[in-house]
């Protein structure tokens, strides 16, 4: 991180060992099981979508009195 004070540095890291996706640089950084795991933000914002639209899947399927997601309901 250049030209940032070490504050804004103790920050970033208090965010991502508490969990948190950080995001810099046109990736997402994230601690997960004690690795630095970096992301490519159009993956994450692909693998978003694809979890909002099975939500939606699954409400829809409810609605319907079926627990079985079908091809109508995607």
């Amino acid at each position: 991180m250049i030209c940032t004070s070490k504050n804004d540095v103790d920050e970033v890291i208090k965010d991502l060992n508490s969990g948190k996706r950080i995001a810099r640089n046109c990736q997402i950084y994230q601690i997960r099981d004690g690795q630095l795991q970096v992301l490519n933000i159009d993956e994450q914002i692909k693998h978003d979508q694809r979890l909002a639209i099975e939500s939606l899947a699954k409400t829809y399927s409810q609605k319907a009195g079926s627990w079985h997601i079908t091809e109508a309901h995607w």
